[in-house]
């Protein structure tokens, strides 16, 4: 790959990082508020304990895409970016450019994931690293 799409995929990936780091800003912050309007009675405690618990998922997923993006950018730091981690092969640029953040070829990525559809505990921490 050449340094002039390497350093695409950088900035592309760097963007990402900002927008999502924002974003775990927003929802921490209206985690704060809700914590802080709890005393105020409420009707609908339901709905308040199912709006938290999407809030504290969300936080938890873009905490878990920060860190691809950032094995991401270890990878092109390490001339690795592009390359599955699993057979070697290059990464195909369609997948890439849908999917930066991608660690597997999609041949690679298809196993992994039957696998893990035939023993769930052992193929889910495989599925997060696509």
């Amino acid at each position: 790959m050449d340094l002039k799409t390497i350093q695409k995929y950088r900035e592309r990936l760097l963007a990402q990082q900002q927008q999502i780091e924002r974003r775990i800003f927003r929802i921490e912050s209206d985690l704060y508020d809700m914590e802080s309007e709890r005393d105020i009675e409420r009707t609908d405690h339901v709905q308040e304990e199912a709006a938290n618990d999407t809030m504290m998922a969300l936080d938890e997923r873009s905490r878990g895409l920060i860190e691809e993006i950032q094995a991401a950018l270890r990878r092109i730091e390490d001339g690795t970016f592009g390359d599955c981690e699993i057979c070697g092969e290059p990464i195909n640029p369609a997948r890439l450019e849908a999917l930066p953040i991608a660690r597997r070829c999609v041949r690679c990525q298809e196993e992994a994931e039957h696998a893990a559809k035939l023993s769930p505990e052992a193929g889910a921490s495989d599925m997060r690293r696509s």
